[in-house]
């Protein structure tokens, strides 16, 4: 079943809000490489727990648009914590939202019938080595990434 944004916006905002987590199929490509298109996303309501640098959020951005993305810093303006996020193929396009807009974060992604947990050491070494990357560095992967992907699908349609 396909559900527009305002609807999974609607419904997300009131299933973590009773407590309950959350799936939902994920689209678009802003948090490649660590969460690809069509990968299945779970949500834990933040229950008053502290957001950190680093952690994928889901937030609500303006009406009604849901969007997880990346902690990448968090600061105080008139006693308001405001949290920056970031796309992780994003190199400078930032969000700025405030606590009361955060619906829960990413505890896991479903991806070819494999969980792969966002908190697990493994998963934190790679995003906080993807973070070293100078920015140069990830316009070429991304450029390569990009030049794979048609190529892949390419090769698909040759053999259908």
């Amino acid at each position: 079943m396909n559900i527009n944004n305002v609807e999974l916006s609607s419904l997300a905002e009131h299933i973590l809000g009773e407590g309950f987590n959350l799936r939902f199929r994920a689209s678009g490509k802003s948090m490649q490489p660590f969460i690809l298109d069509g990968d299945v996303l779970e949500v834990e309501p933040c229950n008053g727990r502290v957001i950190q640098k680093g952690e994928i959020i889901l937030c609500k951005t303006g009406e009604r648009n849901l969007v997880a993305h990346r902690v990448v810093r968090l600061e105080k303006f008139d006693n308001k914590k405001s949290i920056f996020l970031r796309g992780d193929s994003n190199l400078k396009s930032e969000y700025i939202v405030f606590q009361e807009q955060v619906l829960g974060h990413i505890v896991s992604i479903m991806r070819n019938n494999r969980r792969i947990r966002i908190a697990s050491t493994s998963q934190r070494l790679l995003v906080m080595l993807w973070n070293t990357f100078p920015p140069d560095l990830r316009k070429l992967y991304w450029r390569f990434f990009n030049f794979w992907e048609k190529l892949v699908r390419f090769s698909f349609r040759q053999e259908n």
